[in-house]
């Protein structure tokens, strides 16, 4: 089995240390990236987003090519940006450039994130190896990722029997209307994910993670957690999970199209000032029914609302966030990263088999904490992780929690 870490010459990733968190992880036929940024060559982030989004991909590239992977292989591509509106616009140009056939592009999320000082971008890509990827369109609700474009980003993606989705959001089918509240919005999502499901041949019996967006307020939290209920109605089959907060995009999102493509009259534009509560995100196994992971003494973030520890779907193995009791930011540090690794491990997977590690936080000034625990977690440099570590909302008390994706 391939296990690779990869390390680029330059600034390191995610770290306060060259050489300590790689840029990616090669598991298998999986690969993962950290959050990549642009960096010049000396270790400095240019003023100009554009040019750090031409340096983003200039090292995705570079991982790619030492990876043997090629743009094709990449399945989901998740771009991070502390001012997503206006940011965006400078990674679309190059995106249409790699991605030049609409129904054969990445999943592509984008959303706004407390990055490091003048950090225009992270993006992440997952790769897999030895499949084909094909894109999938739903009717109704389409992806413009800030171009304006119509299906500029693919609803959802295949790569072999893996589906990953771009951000699914509760729109009607006919693109007509959001739902007003967090709760419609998410039967909406439902909806319009089950169209998804239809095409891939997926159910929502394969779906193995789930990041779940919710707005910047506590209203769409408890929403969005509690649909849970309806959605994975036995806690004891549910998938790995975690609720983000996020300022999710409003405004008039179908910029005057309506979904027959003829431009809309100002008496039909009116009142379409949206906003979106409730997103989802999802990566689902087909072949695989998943098997919940539960250990005892591991501390589940959202676990009494029946969040699992972790879950295994065919070659892959997701952890929910564990975090790691109370104590300092060092103690919980480690044991958040010593549950999450016996989670993976509780699933039949090694901890060599660890692709990705998202560290949350509650600052950057974590980090260096983070990277003395991260070295005594995994002392081998060839089998390091990638990572991204990430301002996040965490339980009264908690530090920092760990989530971890598997694969072999």
């Amino acid at each position: 089995m391939a296990r690779k870490s990869i390390y680029l010459p330059g600034p390191g990733a995610d770290s306060t240390q060259p050489n300590l968190v790689p840029d990616a992880a090669l598991r298998g036929d999986y690969l993962f990236t950290g959050g990549v940024a642009g960096y010049s060559a000396d270790g400095t982030l240019s003023d100009s987003p554009e040019t750090q989004a031409e340096r983003v991909y200039d090292r995705i590239a570079a991982i790619l090519k030492t990876a043997n992977f090629t743009k094709d292989d990449i399945g989901h591509w998740f771009v991070w940006s502390p001012v997503r509106l206006s940011n965006i616009k400078a990674v679309n140009p190059k995106w249409a450039e790699w991605f030049p056939t609409e129904n054969d592009r990445p999943a592509r999320h984008a959303l706004a994130r407390e990055l490091d000082p003048n950090m225009a971008y992270r993006i992440e890509i997952i790769g897999v190896k030895n499949v084909h990827r094909r894109s999938f369109e739903i009717k109704g609700p389409y992806h413009t990722g800030g171009s304006g474009i119509a299906h500029f980003m693919p609803f959802g993606t295949t790569m072999g029997d893996v589906l990953f989705t771009g951000p699914t959001y509760g729109m009607d089918v006919e693109m007509t209307a959001l739902g007003q509240t967090a709760l419609e919005q998410a039967q909406l999502c439902e909806a319009r994910n089950q169209d998804l499901y239809d095409l891939t041949g997926h159910s929502s019996d394969n779906i193995a993670q789930m990041f779940v967006w919710f707005n910047e307020d506590g209203a769409s939290r408890e929403v969005a957690v509690k649909y849970t209920d309806v959605l994975f109605p036995d806690k004891g089959d549910r998938p790995a999970i975690h609720y983000i907060d996020a300022k999710l995009p409003g405004g008039n999102f179908i910029s005057g199209q309506l979904a027959s493509g003829r431009t809309a009259t100002e008496e039909e534009d009116k009142g379409k000032n949206w906003q979106f509560l409730i997103q989802y995100d999802i990566i689902l196994v087909g072949n695989a029914k998943r098997r919940v992971i539960s250990v005892p003494g591991v501390e589940v973030m959202d676990g009494a609302s029946g969040v699992p520890a972790g879950v295994v779907a065919g070659n892959l193995c997701f952890t929910s966030v564990i975090l790691g009791g109370r104590g300092s930011l060092e103690a919980q540090t480690g044991k958040a990263f010593s549950d999450a690794r016996a989670v993976i491990e509780a699933g039949g997977f090694d901890a060599a088999d660890i692709g990705h590690a998202y560290v949350w936080y509650h600052d950057h000034s974590a980090r260096d904490t983070v990277d003395r625990v991260w070295a005594k977690q995994f002392p081998n440099a060839d089998e390091r992780p990638a990572r991204h570590s990430l301002s996040g909302r965490l339980p009264e008390g908690a530090l920092v929690g760990v989530e971890l994706t598997a694969a072999r």
